[in-house]
């Protein structure tokens, strides 16, 4: 499976985790999230439903391309490596000291997480122009009948 997540990073940093199973190369990962915390709450939730020796993890709110490797008992990754052929080859060679049979699972671009207020303040500010772009036509039309 492969999940590209590669927009433009916001000015805010996003962050990510993964919690993993040395023994079996059970994971979980998280990513873009709003904190530290969150990313690795999520991260561990999904690595218990495959393990419960998820007692490995990493975690960043660095910018940059993040990406995981999995093979038989074996998992590797890379956390805001400066780009996305970096961050797999890391990824895949720490995968392949436990196995050869390594494969892409996951890539993506940390971004900062979007305000759910962002959207909002966005139509606030559409109404105003409108509104004011209305007011101005009003008024115009007002002093061009009354000449």
């Amino acid at each position: 499976m492969l999940v590209a997540a590669l927009a433009l990073p916001g000015s805010v940093h996003a962050a990510s985790a993964v919690f993993y199973d040395a023994d079996t190369g059970a994971y979980g990962y998280s990513m873009n999230k709003r904190t530290v915390s969150a990313a690795v709450q999520q991260a561990l939730g999904h690595c218990v439903l495959r393990s419960p020796n998820c007692a490995s993890q990493a975690s960043t709110t660095a910018p940059g391309f993040s990406a995981v490797y999995s093979g038989t008992h074996a998992v590797g990754f890379a956390l805001s490596e400066k780009d996305d052929v970096a961050a797999q080859r890391k990824a895949e060679a720490m995968c392949r000291r436990q196995a050869k049979d390594c494969a892409l699972a996951l890539l993506w671009r940390e971004n900062a997480p979007v305000s759910p207020a962002a959207p909002a303040e966005a139509a606030v500010q559409q109404q105003r122009a409108a509104a004011a772009a209305f007011a101005a036509a009003n008024a115009a039309a007002e002093a061009a009948s009354t000449k």
